[in-house]
């Protein structure tokens, strides 16, 4: 029976930084960005309307909003409590079906 490594690359997985709250949550750049949503976007949502954040980047288990501050991901899906949000892994079967004219997303 073959035997399979896995190479598990910590620092691509996760943010570098550690969670911190910098500015009280939701911050300037988020209600900017969450009043700019609530005005163009469809009242028609399948995402909790009452997070006080506007995400910038995630990675991991970790989140990045626009104000600065790092959250760990206690509310994200199935998908990404298995693997983590970004997983290069993931991400590259991702590229590859969509540049074949579909999405996993």
């Amino acid at each position: 029976m073959a035997t399979h490594k896995i190479n598990f690359d910590l620092p691509i997985l996760h943010l570098s930084e550690l969670p911190e709250i910098k500015v009280a949550p939701p911050g300037p750049e988020s209600k900017k960005l969450l009043d700019e949503q609530k005005r163009i976007e469809s009242s028609a949502v399948s995402y909790p309307e009452s997070i006080p954040l506007a995400i910038d980047e995630a990675k991991g288990a970790t989140i990045r909003d626009v104000d600065g501050n790092i959250y760990l991901d206690f509310f994200g899906g199935a998908g990404v409590l298995n693997v983590g949000q970004l997983n290069p892994k993931v991400t590259r079967i991702e590229l590859v079906a969509h540049r074949k004219g579909f999405s996993l997303l």
